[in-house]
């Protein structure tokens, strides 16, 4: 069997955003993968999380027969042309799936960007967590740079770090950086908001920064956390002092969790002015 080029590499595909001006710099498109490693306390897209086992509840939660049951324990037949975008189907999966995340190749997800090409001048790869899915990732990577049209965007990844360090390695030639969502730089807080280990986010927040593709660090703030943006801080200044430290407040969303607290507004620019004064970069979002 001949292997595939890179436009025929697929991969699954929550939903593409033809339009952003919060995931990265300037105005971009935004691809959405699914599926997760982590199920983050704080996640604010539950539905990139898991992938469809084929249940069938969504399909009888469907109240305009968009979602039809062909085969047993396969995803079901999405007719977007049925869906009123109800949601329905999303809130009710047990496995915080999207019925309607689809199997896209690269070739068809580049032609879908040239249509936006007027009005972006970059492109975000986010999800879920992109990484899982890294032979596409590296072929679109691969296929967008090599295509006379498209191959000036600004191409991010929106990544948790838990990839192994190889696959960034393999990517720096053709990204221009990746956005590090860290949780925690703290091993138990992190365990406790993400179930996994913060070792290696952190690894991959050293290894981005000696591959100079470190764009921003991306830190969860939850109330009094000044002892936490102190440490990512000096991570940064040692690994990348270029990169931009963005604090994201926790939102009470999908719903409140117990224990977790949203930051006060004074509180998130006292971190802020700390922040500066180490002489790096930060916003809040």
């Amino acid at each position: 069997m001949s292997e595939l080029s890179d436009a025929e590499v697929s991969a699954l595909v929550n939903h593409v955003l033809p339009f952003s001006v919060v995931d990265g710099p300037g105005a971009r498109s935004v691809i959405f993968l699914q599926g997760c490693n982590w199920r983050c306390l704080s996640c604010h897209n539950p539905h990139t999380i898991g992938t469809c086992t084929g249940c069938g509840i969504c399909v009888q939660l469907c109240p305009h027969s968009a979602l039809r049951q062909e085969h047993d324990g396969l995803p079901p037949h999405y007719d977007p042309s049925l869906c009123s975008g109800c949601r329905s189907c999303v809130r009710g999966c047990p496995e915080s799936s999207d019925p309607r995340a689809q199997s896209l190749t690269v070739g068809a997800l580049l032609e879908r960007i040239r249509g936006f090409l007027p009005f972006i001048t970059g492109l975000t790869i986010s999800g879920g967590e992109p990484s899982l899915q890294p032979a596409f990732l590296l072929a679109f990577a691969r296929a967008l740079r090599a295509d006379p049209q498209l191959g000036r965007l600004h191409l991010l990844i929106d990544s948790n770090g838990s990839a192994e360090l190889e696959l960034w390695r393999r990517l720096a030639p053709f990204i221009d950086g990746v956005c590090l969502d860290l949780k925690a730089v703290d091993e138990d807080h992190h365990q406790r908001l993400c179930g996994a280990s913060s070792r290696q986010p952190l690894a991959a927040l050293a290894e981005l920064g000696a591959l100079g593709t470190l764009h921003e660090l991306r830190l969860l703030i939850i109330d009094h956390a000044l002892p936490e943006v102190l440490a990512a801080a000096r991570l940064l200044e040692q690994h990348a002092p270029s990169a931009l430290l963005r604090l994201i407040p926790y939102r009470e969303h999908p719903a409140p969790r117990p224990g977790l607290q949203p930051p006060a507004p004074e509180q998130l620019e006292v971190m802020r002015l700390a922040i500066e004064a180490m002489g790096l970069r930060c916003v809040v979002r």
